[in-house]
């Protein structure tokens, strides 16, 4: 299929990273698509002040957008200081990039909305990309968890180009530089897990150190997220599929937000594309529905045993249950069949045994 009036139109809803990344890659693959980022009076969470953008997603996003410089010139993370469980704090090497979730998605949207959107055709597919535009409500949560972030700033002696991450009997801390310039390189970002942010300071012994001041600094409140896994009931149907915050959210600690809403975008692209190749949609959209809840488990799964080496009280033995029930709930709604069927080549789908 050469052209584009040749390709069945797909609608993508939503303004998140995974919608953007699905219809670049849609695109690619020649598709007409039309894209609805309206977000009026729609269920989205504000965008982050900062996020930790790994190599890896670094690599998988400047592959979807095909620029090789998406991420020069910004803020470089290369340790992370880790004090969890009963340890004594060690520091790993990390390979990280720091900027706005805003920045990121205005940076990317610009590559997209730079072929215009097209309309007027009846939809083949519909690609629901954020959750306000989910068209299945159903979903399952397993936690009970907010996360509060809030700015401050860092002492003379706190480490630039590190992030701290520290568990205490209430929860946990994750504490972030986000100043992306050397008159603002003592702006942090804390956020706080299971409790208030001053609590778990109290309680702290590693991330108290590298503040100063008070919260909140002159950025304002404090902003709070729901953060515990959610995994949407159902995540595809007949010509139409879910990614990103409309087919699950991530507990933050896995650091993996974006990375997760790249590799849904890929899968959502592949599907569309392996149909209208020919390959069998409801294999293909069993299939898709298999690769996503996998993805799923194996996040609650790492989760799992973040959480069972930091536990140390009666709110992290709740969010190990209700952890261990997500785990039971995948297991027992997989289709290993479908798992099996079909494997991703070049951002692809084709029959697994193929190659």
């Amino acid at each position: 299929m050469s052209g584009a009036s040749q390709m069945p139109m797909v609608e993508v809803r939503g303004d998140g990273l995974a919608a953007c990344a699905c219809a670049a890659l849609l695109r690619r693959k020649g598709f007409p698509v039309f894209v609805d980022r309206d977000t009026v009076n729609r269920d989205r969470r504000a965008a982050l002040p900062a996020i930790l953008v790994n190599q890896a997603t670094q690599s998988l996003l400047s592959d979807i957008f095909a620029d090789r410089d998406l991420f020069e010139g910004l803020r470089r993370i290369n340790r992370r200081i880790v004090a969890w469980g009963h340890g004594a704090p060690v520091v790993i090497p990390h390979s990280a990039v720091v900027l706005s979730e805003q920045a990121l998605l205005d940076a990317l949207w610009n590559r997209v909305d730079a072929g215009a959107s097209t309309g007027g055709d009846a939809p083949a597919w519909i690609v629901a990309g954020s959750r306000g535009h989910r068209i299945s409500t159903e979903e399952k949560t397993f936690g009970s968890r907010e996360a509060i972030a809030t700015p401050v700033e860092l002492t003379p002696a706190a480490e630039r180009d590190a992030f701290w991450i520290e568990s205490v009997p209430s929860g946990w801390l994750f504490l972030l530089p986000v100043g992306l310039s050397p008159a603002e390189e003592s702006r942090a970002m804390l956020i706080a897990v299971g409790n208030e942010p001053q609590r778990l300071l109290e309680e702290s012994c590693v991330i108290r150190k590298a503040i100063v001041g008070e919260l909140g600094g002159e950025e304002g409140s404090a902003r709070r997220v729901v953060c515990s896994p959610r995994i949407g009931g159902t995540l595809a149907g007949p010509g139409w599929l879910a990614c990103g915050t409309a087919a699950m959210s991530f507990d933050p600690i896995s650091g993996e937000g974006a990375g997760h809403a790249a590799r849904e975008a890929i899968l959502a692209a592949a599907a569309i594309g392996g149909v209208t190749r020919g390959l069998p949609a409801e294999r293909l959209v069993s299939h898709y529905t298999a690769r996503l809840m996998a993805g799923f488990e194996r996040h609650l799964e790492i989760c799992l045993k973040f959480y069972e080496q930091a536990r140390s009280g009666a709110w992290w033995d709740r969010e190990i249950e209700l952890l261990r029930e997500g785990i039971a709930w995948c297991r027992a709604n997989m289709d290993a069949q479908a798992l099996r069927e079909f494997q991703l080549v070049d951002f692809d789908f084709e029959p697994r045994g193929t190659r």
